[in-house]
């Protein structure tokens, strides 16, 4: 889920429940209830973002205990491979007798 889709889907509902919050004041004749509501709307929406944003804090850490380490060891190599041109030199030879063509005959 991207940030924006979550921005819009929170606003959206924000919308919605202000309109009740108004509809809610107006028959009441108490303004303050809807700017409780709006506010108890907005403590909504940031616990949600909070709660957002630890799941993607929690993502990254595993992403760095795991998955970075992996990476950065396969690129290593193919850097030491490229060094070597070993790495260059089977990506030809892989390729060309892929087509068929044998340079050792």
């Amino acid at each position: 889920m991207t940030g924006k889709s979550l921005s819009s889907s929170c606003q959206d509902a924000d919308e919605t429940v202000l309109s009740t919050a108004e509809v809610k004041a107006i028959a009441t004749e108490k303004p303050m209830l809807a700017e409780k509501m709006q506010v108890d709307n907005e403590v909504a929406r940031l616990k949600f973002l909070k709660a957002n944003h630890q799941n993607e804090q929690v993502t990254l850490e595993r992403r760095i205990q795991t998955s970075y380490p992996q990476m950065i060891a396969a690129y290593n190599k193919k850097i030491v491979d490229l060094g070597n041109n070993s790495y260059l030199e089977n990506m030809y030879y892989s390729r060309i007798s892929h087509h068929g063509i044998n340079l050792y005959e």
